[in-house]
This record gives structure tokens, C-alpha cells and sequence, in this order.
């Protein structure tokens, strides 16, 4: 068993919501991952602008990722994608990546850190 899972597939998180987003709202959630809203913001346990939304089941891993992006170094964000690029690294240069997963925790730019990716769901081939 990888010792990196954080969560084995799990179908709700506590994600970023828009301020006011109430109970069964249908969202995409950081652009790329369908989900419904399971709880109104900040209730149940959330922090405010948070809700518990029901997603695709998912994996949850903690993965060094590499603040940098096809020009250099670059801070990756909360919410933002992360792509496996050609040396096998996970940073967010989309320009020599594949789209891997969504950043759960920000990486300073130029910086290598430990931080949960909440991995995409399969998509089919364009």
C-alpha cells in the first residue's frame, strides 16, 4: 500500500464554494471537477467559503510537487492543475505536462513541497 494516500476514493470533500452557495447546488469546482453540493457554505463543519460537495470518487495523495512551470520557476495555487510533465515531475507546466490533478495546498514558487493532489477524474480522449 502507498504510504502517500491520504484518502482512499472518497466521493465528498470539503472544497471551495462561492459565498452563499446553498445545500444541492451543481458546481465546478476548480474548473474541471463536477460536484453537488452536499452542505451550504460554511455549514457542517466548514470553514466559511467551504462546503461539503459530493464528487466522482477520488484518490487523495501527498506528492512532492515542484513550484515551476514551462518558463521557470513559478508558486502553484490552491485549486490550480497539476500536470506530470516529461521528466516525471508534478508542477504546472501545462505546456510539457499531462493534466494529473487539482493542487489541495499551494507551493511557493521554485520550491519543492509535499502537498495533497486530489486526482482527476478519467476523461475521454479528445
Amino acid at each position: 500500500m502507498a504510504t502517500n494516500e491520504i484518502f482512499e476514493p472518497v466521493g465528498k470533500l470539503s472544497l471551495p464554494v462561492p459565498d452563499g452557495t446553498a445545500a444541492g447546488t451543481a458546481l465546478i469546482i476548480f474548473g474541471v471537477v463536477p460536484a453537488v453540493t452536499i452542505t451550504a457554505e460554511g455549514e457542517g463543519g466548514n470553514a466559511a467559503l467551504h462546503a461539503t460537495c459530493a464528487i466522482d470518487p477520488a484518490w487523495v495523495f501527498d506528492l512532492p510537487v515542484k513550484g515551476e512551470d514551462g518558463a521557470g520557476n513559478a508558486a502553484v495555487s490552491i485549486g490550480e492543475l497539476v500536470v506530470v510533465d516529461t521528466d516525471g515531475e508534478v508542477n504546472v507546466d501545462i505546456t510539457n505536462g499531462t493534466d494529473f490533478g487539482i493542487a489541495l495546498e499551494a507551493v511557493a514558487s521554485g520550491a519543492t513541497s509535499t502537498i495533497r493532489v486530489l486526482l482527476l477524474p478519467p476523461r475521454p480522449a479528445a
